[in-house]
């Protein structure tokens, strides 16, 4: 059966949201040339309630419900649809696609940008996904999920970078990512779980340091200087982090704070995290004001003010912390 075949009949069986996915589906298999950025403390469940896109919620409804009706396979079952699938059976390529949704759509949720439709993402996970199934060799030992995270993830970013890059990285950044994602991607295979710094450091004979330095650069800067949205905001997230001036190098610097942004959040409970992620558009990349994020979350606007000065307490508390311990040392 054709790939075209393959995605009309996943269609049919996902309905229109999802036909709307595989419309029109190239499988690009160029290496990529972005790393992503995580947005680990939203819950996809939480995410789609404080989506305020009602097309996207839609479609993150009906993947999620698509997910539920088709569970992960066990390894047995890999072996034996992959074994199906070489010999060209149709129904085995299709259930070992339908079962793996929700890896697209946990992936396409971390590449997640405001000028990017989410169905866009979707449908570059698609392709990535059905490149993963056509050269997926279960006699090598690893499972499929972890051969088809390579795949997903070159697809969509390869699609971000052609798209929806709007800030340059200088060319000597580029290629770094490159050689190290391609680098982490063959250390996973062999190793069948994710490399560590130190792995790759070795592999690259570099430093844990600029190991780390290109795994902290994500797509897109957080605008820490950058106002929260909204006509009732006062704070800004330089009151968290320190403010980066304009210039390239120090805006390179800034980047790299987003992993203290993402270790600071971390002592925040589930409700101040969503908070926050909503005012400073962590999640859409646009803050909101009190009264929308209250009405999201069904709670009255000064409960939304109160929640926001206890977490933005704590955020400086251990910020200031911090500070006294690289003093101290």
């Amino acid at each position: 059966m054709t790939a075209s075949k393959v995605r009309r009949r996943v269609a049919r069986k996902s309905g229109t949201l999802l036909a709307r996915v595989f419309a029109s589906r190239r499988c690009p298999v160029e290496a990529c040339s972005v790393r992503s950025t995580t947005l680990s403390f939203i819950p996809v469940r939480e995410y789609v309630t404080m989506s305020r896109d009602a097309n996207e919620r839609e479609t993150l409804d009906a993947w999620l419900e698509q997910a539920q009706r088709h569970p992960l396979l066990t390894r047995q079952e890999e072996i034996e649809i992959s074994q199906r699938i070489k010999a060209q059976d149709g129904t085995a390529r299709e259930r070992l696609i339908l079962c793996n949704l929700r890896l697209v759509l946990k992936i396409a949720l971390a590449y997640r940008r405001a000028n990017v439709p989410l169905v866009d993402l979707l449908q570059e996970g698609i392709g990535g996904l059905m490149q993963a199934v056509e050269h997926f060799d279960e006699q090598r030992g690893f499972k499929f999920s972890t051969y088809a995270v390579h795949w997903i993830r070159q697809s969509i970013s390869r699609y971000i970078d052609r798209t929806a890059r709007t800030i340059r990285l200088p060319s000597y950044i580029i290629a770094d990512m490159s050689q190290q994602n391609r680098a982490s991607t063959e250390l996973e295979q062999s190793l069948e779980r994710s490399p560590t710094s130190e792995e790759l450091a070795e592999r690259l004979e570099k430093t844990k340091k600029q190991i780390r330095n290109i795994e902290m650069l994500p797509e897109e800067p957080v605008p820490l200087g950058a106002p929260v949205g909204g006509e009732d905001s006062t704070t800004t997230l330089s009151d968290v982090v320190e403010d980066a001036q304009n210039d390239t190098h120090r805006y390179l610097d800034a980047w790299m704070r987003r992993e203290q942004v993402d270790q600071l959040l971390d002592i925040l409970t589930p409700r101040e995290r969503t908070i926050i992620a909503l005012r400073f558009g962590l999640a859409s990349g646009e803050g909101q004001t009190l009264r929308a994020i209250a009405v999201q979350l069904g709670v009255t606007k000064e409960r939304v003010r109160q929640i926001e000065a206890q977490a933005m307490k704590k955020l400086r508390q251990r910020v200031q912390e911090s500070a006294e311990l690289d003093a101290a040392g």
